[in-house]
């Protein structure tokens, strides 16, 4: 499934099986650690698989940042064209947003 172009369309790159293999051994290590994590989607008919949900930890805060557009920049790794390829850029100040 990580593989697969259209599922992938949204994500920066399509998986190996090397790297959808360590996605899920990182998905069975959060359960370990939290109790929860991301869980299998099934199709009720075939019972094949259709994608993932679940709960996951965020990593960003609110910390005030701001955004110019005249920052954002092209991904160097992505071909021209990609929808990806657009990064949108958002700084934080050294006092944090706080005047």
């Amino acid at each position: 499934m990580n593989a697969d172009s259209r599922v992938m369309e949204f994500f920066a790159e399509r998986l190996s099986r090397g790297k959808s293999d360590a996605l899920v051994d990182r998905a069975e290590c959060q359960f370990g650690e939290h109790g929860f994590g991301p869980c299998a989607a099934e199709f009720r008919g075939d019972g094949s698989l259709i994608g993932f949900i679940g709960l996951s930890i965020p990593s960003l805060e609110r910390l005030g940042m701001t955004h110019n557009p005249a920052d954002d920049f092209d991904h160097p790794l992505l071909p021209e064209g990609h929808p990806l390829r657009r990064h949108v850029l958002y700084r934080l100040s050294l006092t944090g947003g706080k005047p």
